[in-house]
């Protein structure tokens, strides 16, 4: 039973099993084991280990190679909520009556994990199509319009908030919380300066700075990080 919720739980974060006598994901498990099978134990140490992070090599990424996956339904709406400060933003909570969102409707109709009937092991669909590139793209339009010079919405108290008066201030917050690329990434001021680039490019164009910006937003929630997992 432990191993069977260890694996589940590598399914979800790596899209692929952990091999089971990989010395690292049988650590993981005698610490879920010995902490009386308290999920949060399991969470916390297969999410910090090598296995999740790639930070080492493990007999698990010898087995799976680099499984680089698109960002499906779960995956993104946590990432949407816990990046942004948003409350169910998918409207995935089944118990609440609500009229359908437009991201709601769209993300519907995004691919998400699943099992086929008597099968233990899920059906992750792990590839980029034509329309799971329009989906996303219209998804973070949306959210670009509630995030950005938007008035605050009572249903969303804790959401992210910015103004395109402040575009600087703005863009730090594309890169460090939508693609969570922090200071010491490599990779963090070049994101910066291409967005930049990019918010500058559509006010040279004409665009108001508020659209400029809700541009660049959604250039960042287009980023490999935001929507990809394994990397």
């Amino acid at each position: 039973m432990p191993q069977a919720w260890a694996q589940k739980l590598c399914y979800y974060a790596n899209s692929a099993p952990c091999n089971p006598i990989d010395p690292e994901f049988l650590r993981v498990l005698d610490r879920f084991t010995s902490s009386s099978a308290s999920w949060n134990t399991l969470v916390r140490e297969l999410m910090a280990s090598p296995i999740t992070t790639n930070a080492t090599k493990t007999a698990t990424a010898t087995t799976n190679g680099a499984v680089v996956a698109v960002s499906r339904r779960d995956h993104l709406c946590a990432a949407l909520n816990n990046r942004l400060g948003f409350v169910d933003i998918c409207q995935l909570d089944a118990t609440l009556q609500r009229a359908q969102s437009t991201i709601a409707q769209i993300i519907s109709g995004m691919p998400s994990d699943g099992y086929g009937r008597g099968a233990t092991i899920p059906v992750l669909p792990n590839q980029p199509t034509l329309f799971y590139r329009a989906g996303i793209e219209n998804v973070c339009a949306q959210v670009a319009g509630m995030t950005i010079d938007a008035r605050p919405n009572p249903n969303q108290p804790g959401a992210k908030q910015w103004s395109s008066s402040q575009p600087d201030a703005a863009i730090a917050d594309f890169v460090g919380t939508v693609m969570a690329l922090t200071p010491s990434d490599p990779r963090a001021s070049q994101a910066t300066s291409i967005l930049t680039s990019h918010f500058h490019a559509a006010v040279q164009s004409g665009a108001t700075a508020t659209d400029s910006l809700k541009s660049t937003f959604i250039a960042a929630c287009l980023s490999p990080s935001f929507i990809g997992i394994g990397m």
